[in-house]
């Protein structure tokens, strides 16, 4: 089971570290993932080729000697299933419940850094980094069902579709009311429309009926197309015509407030589909 490790900064112009080929640093941060808390990990190239780079050609088994000879990692020989250890790594990760590997022996300790001093820190007064989910299926608070930042921010998002859909059905809805939205470039009165803000918007709802009736009475035979109505506000030329109140929207008929404007749009758009 792959776990998050902590990276101390001074590991990037450590002498060691810097020696070593991308592939082979790249190897030693996906080992510690691998590793058990005591800095003990499986000896097992092929799996650690397939978890650590499942889609690049390398070879871990000369990677891995690379890490042997500049003295970063060990083979435990003496143990029947020679497992590999890491050099200091209790010193720098210190996981809030270790889960052993049981394969620790007495004369590795010093190798691990398990009798070493404390991991060196750019201030001396924080404490070495948690791994944040423990070693088993502990999960932070936001995490978990019910609540936190990924329940808050599922929230959001669905809020904000829910919204452009409700912007968008108010969009078609004015659209076919246009007399040349039959041949107009629907994608350029989109741009123009969302340009507007919400009162705007309710406003050009509320007054393009009186705008079409005085452009009929007066017998013109040509109509600006939807976007240039909205781009240059020509909505707005209807006199005796106010912003509607912020949370109402005036359509022919009576007054609705705008949740029940919406509603009616999104019945009447889902009876077009049947």
């Amino acid at each position: 089971m792959s776990r998050i490790r902590s990276i101390h900064p001074g590991i990037w112009t450590d002498e060691a570290f810097m020696s070593l080929s991308a592939y082979a640093r790249l190897l030693l941060m996906g080992i510690w993932t691998e590793a058990f808390d005591d800095g003990v990990f499986e000896w097992k190239p092929l799996t650690l080729k397939a978890r650590i780079f499942p889609v690049d050609a390398v070879d871990v088994n000369e990677l891995l000697l690379e890490l042997v000879h500049a003295n970063l990692i060990a083979r435990m020989e003496s143990h029947p299933k020679k497992p590999g250890v890491i050099r200091n790594f209790q010193r720098y990760q210190r996981p809030k419940k270790p889960n052993k590997s049981h394969m620790m022996t007495e004369d590795w300790l010093d190798y691990v850094g398990a009798k070493g001093t404390d991991a060196p820190s750019d201030d001396d007064g924080s404490e070495p980094v948690p791994n944040q989910f423990g070693t088993d299926t502990e999960k932070s608070a936001q995490m978990e069902d019910g609540g936190g930042r990924g329940n808050s921010s599922l929230r959001s998002e669905s809020f904000e579709k829910e919204r452009e859909r409700e912007i968008d059905l108010v969009f078609k809805s004015w659209f076919e009311t246009w007399p040349t939205f039959a041949s107009d470039d629907e994608s350029r009165a989109i741009v123009a429309w969302n340009a507007l803000s919400e009162a705007d918007r309710a406003v050009v709802v509320a007054n393009t009926p009186a705008y079409i009736a005085t452009v009929r009475a007066s017998k013109r035979d040509t109509w600006a197309s939807a976007d240039k109505y909205l781009a240059k506000r020509l909505w707005a030329r209807v006199k005796g015509q106010g912003p509607p109140s912020s949370f109402a929207i005036s359509v022919s008929g009576p007054k609705q407030t705008r949740e029940e404007y919406l509603a009616s749009e999104l019945r009447r758009s889902e009876r077009s589909f049947q």
